[in-house]
């Protein structure tokens, strides 16, 4: 094991300064090596931190962490406010020490452990016998420490992030509400923002139509759906031509027969949906789950799918042609009898099988 550290020869004391760290920077390997070789010329990454750092009211010094993004060691800078490092330490490993910090749940987690295997690995010394010892699992699972499993850890962490202000997973896929200071607003061409119980009354209608009891078809193209629940709902033969959908809860939705061309879906819980017959041409459908959902002889010609969850979903005897699914997850997706070419598809016939996707 090495370690690097600057000793001193015969210190009559090991000396050490309060440093309040107010900004963390990571850099490149040669940004870093830079740094510590020639501490003292001008950087933008110190630059950019100038202003908060000095000396704080009760003499610590408010610093600059600089990482790098190939190794665990960090330099502390308090420039006190120049673009060089006026007041610099070496400290290795301080990236791992930054994350346990950033991190407590994981510091915890790693604490528990350490002490776990220990205690069972002098248990096995003291209790061999003939150089062998064994012990039910049973036993070591029951331990606090593997009460947390890696998934609740990653829930723990990632609701620690400032970016984060909010965390939920419904089985099948974690859901993150972005904090306002980290959010983008994007620009909505629609002319018509609904309201739930807007949507509501449409629904209703719907219904009645569906049943041939008067009501009306909901039309819902060319609008604005943030955050309504649609889940659920009976919605076959329903129109979202170029709707823009954002944040709605689809789950268990029917939309046979229904048409999504060049709708807009983004960051929409579509677990479970059923269509047939449906049109999804050119639809754009950005971090949604599809988890389980069901589609058959539907048209998917030229839609894009972005950080979507398809697993365990039925896309059977649908044409593909020009769709892409980019990095979306297809984990037992079954795409059996799906064509890529719309001259090629018959909605009316059931061709034969293709490859999964």
């Amino acid at each position: 094991m090495i370690i690097k550290a600057n000793l001193e020869r015969k210190p009559s004391t090991l000396e050490t300064d309060a440093c309040n760290i107010v900004g963390v920077e990571q850099v490149s390997l040669e940004e870093f090596l830079a740094l510590k070789n020639k501490p003292l010329d001008d950087y933008s990454f110190i630059q950019k931190w100038a202003d908060a750092m000095g000396t704080g009211e009760t003499g610590e010094h408010n610093c600059l962490l600089v990482l790098n993004d190939e190794n665990d060691d960090g330099i502390v800078v308090n420039s006190s406010g120049y673009s060089y490092a006026r007041y610099a330490a070496f400290v290795p490993g301080a990236k791992n020490t930054y994350l346990m910090e950033l991190y407590p749940d994981l510091r915890d987690a790693v604490h528990e452990l350490v002490a776990l295997v220990e205690a069972y690995s002098n248990m096995a010394v003291e209790r061999q016998c003939d150089g062998s010892f064994q012990q039910d699992f049973n036993e070591i699972e029951s331990h606090p420490a593997f009460q947390n499993s890696v998934d609740e850890l990653f829930v723990k962490m990632i609701s620690t992030r400032p970016e984060i202000s909010f965390t939920e997973y419904d089985g099948a896929t974690y859901y993150f509400e972005i904090a306002p200071e980290y959010r983008i607003e994007e620009e909505h061409s629609t002319c018509r923002v609904l309201s739930q119980e807007e949507v509501d009354i449409m629904c209703a209608k719907h219904v009645l139509y569906l049943h041939d009891s008067g009501g009306e078809q909901a039309n819902f193209s060319g609008c604005l759906l943030k955050n309504i629940d649609l889940h659920e709902r009976q919605l076959n033969g329903a129109n979202f031509d170029g709707a823009e959908l954002i944040g709605c809860n689809m789950q268990g939705m029917e939309l046979c027969f229904g048409t999504l061309n060049g709708a807009a879906i983004n960051n929409c819980n579509c677990s479970f949906m059923t269509a047939e017959e449906a049109q999804l041409c050119g639809c754009k459908v950005r971090n949604c789950s599809l988890f389980g959902s069901v589609f058959t002889h539907s048209d998917f010609s030229n839609a894009v799918f972005r950080d979507c969850n398809f697993c365990d979903a039925s896309i059977r005897f649908s044409c593909l042609e020009g769709t892409d699914f980019g990095n979306v997850c297809t984990n037992n997706t079954d795409a059996y009898g799906c064509v890529y070419s719309f001259n090629e598809w018959d909605v009316g016939e059931e061709p034969a099988p293709t490859q999964s996707l």
